[in-house]
């Protein structure tokens, strides 16, 4: 998503060892390992003056079909990232 004239993105690699990155601009910022399916939560600072703190809680499905919900929780607002397939 962007966010004020910043791209945020979280990539969940499926590839073994299960991983979420947080990128911002095109750089990663923060990685997790996953165990198992539940809530993760990432956490970023956008580098703008004064700087921008966030978080994003992703939620993996408990039967791990569905696509994991990534909520972004940023200047006091929670917002929905939407997923995007990668070309």
């Amino acid at each position: 998503m962007d966010h004020a004239s910043h791209s945020i993105t979280v990539n969940l690699r499926s590839a073994a060892p299960h991983e979420l990155e947080l990128l911002i601009d095109g750089k990663e910022v923060s990685r997790q390992r996953l165990h198992g399916s539940g809530t993760y939560r990432l956490t970023g600072v956008l580098p703008d003056e004064p700087t921008h703190p966030f978080h994003v809680r992703v939620r993996e499905s408990r039967m791990g079909f569905a696509t994991p919900t990534c909520v972004i929780e940023i200047d006091g607002t929670e917002l929905l990232m939407q997923e995007r397939p990668v070309a």
